[in-house]
């Protein structure tokens, strides 16, 4: 009876996984934070649209949980467009950017794509793996800019459970973004 008790505790599936922002860090590979926004203009993030297609604005992908790998949600603690403007603002900070909400050169963003999802291959150790597609745009005046950035990582495979590979996962593709973003010419042209 024992036996069948704890079968049953270990096999059920989580009914979400919520991560905090703190977690959301990128691996050590992918955490490269140029400084190259010294001496340009204010940057003020007025905006952060999720053009998504989900139905709750906190998930950010599946992890596949207990037994059966059931499918599971991963959710932010907060929705991912307030997520990603605390990030952004963050980020641009790390990168030498001067960033001011109330006075400085537009900046809106359009969350075109991210998702994490853990991968279980046959024969393979797990993984996750996670996309993000992101749309940025400056506006000055009548000066306008566009700019789209994107990226798609795989995290190592070793012997740990892919669940615990997400957040680092997700962390790495956000880094890559604002770190493509903050070498991208025109841009950084844009704020001269």
């Amino acid at each position: 009876m024992r036996f069948f008790i704890l079968f049953l505790m270990f096999s059920c599936a989580q009914q979400q996984l919520v991560l905090q922002s703190q977690e959301v860090t990128p691996f050590t590979e992918f955490s490269k934070k140029s400084r190259t926004g010294e001496g340009l203009k204010t940057i003020a993030v007025n905006s952060v649209r999720d053009n998504r297609e989900v139905q709750n604005e906190k998930i950010i992908g599946n992890a596949l949980t207990g037994v059966q790998y059931a499918k599971t949600p991963i959710e932010l603690s907060i929705s991912v467009h307030q997520y990603l403007k605390e990030y952004m603002i963050g980020a641009l900070i790390d990168r030498g950017f001067s960033v001011d909400d109330s006075d400085g050169v537009k900046l809106d963003v359009v969350i075109n794509d991210l998702w994490g999802e853990e991968l279980i291959e046959k024969y393979q150790p797990e993984k996750a793996k996670c996309k993000a597609n992101i749309t940025v745009y400056l506006k000055e005046g009548k000066r306008s800019w566009n700019g789209n950035y994107w990226t798609e990582i795989i995290s190592p495979g070793d012997l740990s459970d892919g669940t615990e590979k997400l957040a680092p996962t997700l962390g790495s593709c956000l880094n890559e973004i604002v770190e493509k973003l903050a070498n991208d010419k025109s841009f950084l042209n844009n704020l001269r």
